[in-house]
């Protein structure tokens, strides 16, 4: 009798401290793996806020070009370099508004390969 006795005393042993031991497991696992899922969704994200901040200096990089061309020849030039590293662009057309007929007037390249 006195081996059943201690086999209960001692941590782990029998169905209670078996059933303590893996419900820990169990934990720390579900744990381990919540923490993970978080950490990567976390690193997506920082991926993506990058991506977005790299294109947003691109975007303020074109506009500050343009404000300083000075032909609208050139607008177009720089549009049509930089626009597609932007967004999925796959062609550029710059209208000027012509204040005295009240139409728009089609700004063309004067360079063929750009």
């Amino acid at each position: 009798m006195t081996a059943t006795s201690k086999s209960w005393s001692e941590p782990g042993v029998g169905s209670r401290g078996g059933a303590r031991f893996g419900r820990f497991n169990r934990q720390s696992v579900g744990l381990s793996h919540s923490a993970g899922a978080l950490a990567s969704i976390w690193w997506f994200r920082e991926r993506r806020m990058a991506g977005l901040r790299k294109q947003m200096r691109l975007l303020h990089s074109l506009g500050e070009q343009v404000i300083g061309a000075t032909s609208s020849t050139e607008i177009l030039r720089r549009l049509m370099l930089n626009l597609p590293a932007l967004s999925q662009a796959t062609g550029v057309g710059l209208y000027i508004h012509n204040r005295s007929t009240k139409t728009l007037e089609g700004v063309h390249s004067n360079d063929s390969a750009v």
